[in-house]
């Protein structure tokens, strides 16, 4: 059975910039960024997007008023689609401010967003894979164009479910923008985390190593 990844990209920034970045993910996903060549292989697209177009969910978006779902035209192949039940947003009872509170809990090093309010959260599934090289290049490329990104990753195939409710995943995956003097820089300003329960309360950090040798990540 393939995994399945539940992503939530929160946007922050200058409000005009933030909008453009959405409504691009919105008509295009992942592919308005970083296009899939025809001959790209199962391992290379696992690698960048995670998954291909046909095996992600419509996008659902929580904007700084109520919470939407976007509706998948038939015409447009290259967007992620295929939704089945209610919303994952619908289902949460969250808004905005009380997302971007969570978000700044998490005490990120380095996270430039922390001092910022979010603009909107993005969420969207892989099918393989969190979108590893794709984020990646989205931050260090949206950080000169003044957006601030964090992307939050589960794999929700390892949720344990109570009554048909979702508990959450003890593990964590941050991908953001990040002062580039982080220790837990990938590549230029992006940062990446992995959060784990210490079993006293707390959390321990673990950095991905995100490599052509596919290194494990080591225990900081």
């Amino acid at each position: 059975m393939s995994n399945t990844i539940r992503n939530n990209l929160t946007i922050y920034g200058p409000a005009d910039e933030a909008g453009r970045f959405l409504k691009q993910f919105v008509d295009g996903g992942m592919a308005a960024f970083v296009p899939i060549p025809p001959n790209a292989t199962i391992d290379q697209v696992k690698d960048i997007w995670g998954a291909l177009p046909e095996n992600a969910w419509d996008v659902q978006v929580l904007p700084q008023g109520s919470i939407t779902m976007v509706n998948n035209p038939s015409s447009n192949k290259m967007r992620p689609h295929t939704s089945s039940g209610a919303p994952w947003l619908n289902r949460r009872g969250f808004s905005l401010v009380h997302h971007g509170i969570e978000m700044k809990s998490q005490d990120l090093p380095g996270f430039l967003g922390r001092d910022k309010i979010p603009i909107a959260l993005l969420v969207f599934h892989t099918k393989w894979d969190l979108p590893r090289r794709w984020i990646e290049f989205v931050i260090n490329s949206e950080y000169e164009r003044g957006v601030v990104l964090i992307m939050e990753s589960f794999d929700i195939t390892s949720f344990t479910m109570l009554n048909n409710i979702e508990l959450d995943t003890p593990e964590k995956y941050f991908v953001y923008t990040s002062d580039p003097q982080s220790k837990w820089i990938q590549s230029g300003h992006c940062a990446a985390i992995i959060k784990m329960p210490d079993g006293d309360g707390g959390d321990d950090f673990f950095l991905p190593q995100i490599d052509e040798e596919g290194k494990d990540g080591e225990n900081l």
